[in-house]
């Protein structure tokens, strides 16, 4: 049995691409939540992201900033990972 050659080696090291994967932005603004609802609000949300052409989580966080994002809210502590600022 023979060894593979270093140019063989090497060839196959160049052909080692990067990840397709596109880069979420703001990735760490986000928080990943659990909100129980009935089928038929679920359905309803499903329906209302496809008019948009957006994804459920988009749908549901424009929903969410047009009833409550004008709520304003002070908290005694910082969530870890935020700055001060922000609370």
């Amino acid at each position: 049995m023979t060894q593979p050659t270093t140019e063989a080696t090497n060839e196959v090291q160049a052909r080692k691409r990067k990840s397709t994967r596109k880069e979420k932005p703001n990735q760490e603004a986000y928080r990943k939540v659990t909100i129980m609802m009935p089928a038929k609000l679920d359905m309803k949300l499903s329906v209302y992201a496809k008019v948009l052409n957006v994804n459920r989580s988009a749908a549901a966080r424009e929903i969410l900033e047009e009833k409550i994002g004008g709520l304003a809210v002070r908290l005694a502590g910082v969530f870890p990972g935020e700055d001060e600022a922000a609370a």
